[in-house]
């Protein structure tokens, strides 16, 4: 009831402001007009140069009243239909904790800039093995790191299903595709003997499925790489968001899900190499 007062309150406001400005504008019209037929009509006895004042004067008069019903009934009502669109867009980035969107993965984030001060590094990707080789430096030095924590997620290098979707999607074999996550659980492997007792803790988990993209969570910030369609090896764009946001939270708690459902890859391998 009460919203429906409110409306209805809103209402009668907008038609009593659009009836004043209808008011104003047919008196300016009428003036106008009033000063035009005079400047016309009169006797001036060669006093020309007041009969352009009252001309220019009815001029401008009728034409701000054709400019006043223009904004009133057409540009007003776009220029507030135009702002409001851009303040809802503004709350929809805020509330989604959007950074900004970069047109390639590879080459559009500045992966140097997270790494130093990261304490929580969460991974889903497919093998990552250009990422991987990129940044293995920075890798090595976070797993030296003591009390930081890097937890990965695979594909199940033995489910055939997985191994079949992911080989097809990438135009690889089902051995090649499994050879390269296998040659990323190596890397981890290898980082968590670098880590020993004093450095990061280090998982790695295995899900079985159809992976739609991958993440990666540097405490506070997410970086969402999108997956193409396409079979050509084109730039993917990537989404860089914050924590407080709803694209933060979803990548937060998605992660969460595959661990809670995935098995600890090769959890006895993982102990023999610390």
């Amino acid at each position: 009831m009460e919203g429906r007062s409110l409306e209805g309150s809103l209402k009668v406001l907008r038609e009593r402001a659009n009836l004043r400005m209808v008011v104003a504008a047919l008196g300016l019209a009428v003036s106008g007009l009033i000063l035009l037929w005079i400047s016309a009509s009169f006797q001036w006895n060669n006093n020309t140069a007041a009969q352009s004042v009252v001309r220019d004067v009815g001029s401008f008069l009728s034409a701000s009243a054709v400019l006043t019903f223009l904004w009133e009934f057409w540009g007003r009502r776009a220029f507030l239909d135009e702002v409001l669109a851009k303040v809802q867009l503004s709350d929809d980035i805020r509330s989604a904790g959007l950074q900004k969107i970069v047109p390639s993965f590879h080459t559009g984030i500045n992966w140097q800039s997270y790494f130093p001060k990261v304490k929580e590094l969460d991974i889903l990707f497919a093998y990552g093995r250009t990422w991987r080789a990129t940044h293995l430096e920075e890798l090595q030095r976070l797993a030296r790191k003591k009390g930081a924590r890097i937890r990965v997620v695979l594909p199940d290098p033995d489910d055939p299903l997985t191994v079949g979707e992911l080989a097809r999607r990438f135009e690889y074999t089902t051995s090649e595709l499994a050879k390269y996550v296998r040659d990323a659980v190596e890397t981890f492997k290898e980082l968590r003997t670098l880590a020993g007792r004093d450095g990061a803790e280090i998982d790695l988990w295995f899900f079985q499925g159809t992976q739609q993209f991958s993440y990666y969570r540097f405490d506070t910030i997410a970086i969402v790489a999108l997956y193409t369609h396409r079979r050509a090896r084109d730039p993917v764009p990537a989404i860089i968001c914050e924590e407080g946001g709803s694209l933060f939270e979803f990548v937060r708690q998605d992660f969460d899900a595959l661990v809670r459902a995935g098995g600890l890859a090769r959890k006895n391998e993982m102990k023999e190499a610390s």
